[in-house]
């Protein structure tokens, strides 16, 4: 059963560039903090958004620590 457009949210270029900031907001508290260690309200300020708003980008939690670990080396410290 595949979700209907109206309840994905519409990709615009400010909708993918907030997306791509919470991204390397991740990328960069994993760096400082691990995954254990980071929780999605320390990404969330980070970006100034409130907790709730990040799932508005990324419906799971999860779904962006695959993309985040897999950024490129530049990115990793540890």
């Amino acid at each position: 059963m595949t979700p209907s457009s109206s309840a994905l949210p519409r990709q615009t270029k400010r909708y993918e560039q907030k997306r791509q900031a919470i991204l390397d907001a991740a990328v960069r508290l994993f760096n400082q903090k691990g995954l254990k260690g980071t929780t999605l309200a320390d990404v969330a300020q980070s970006v100034g958004l409130i907790t709730n708003s990040v799932t508005y980008y990324y419906r799971k939690r999860r779904s962006s620590r695959p993309r985040a670990s897999c950024a490129p080396s530049t990115c990793w410290k540890g």
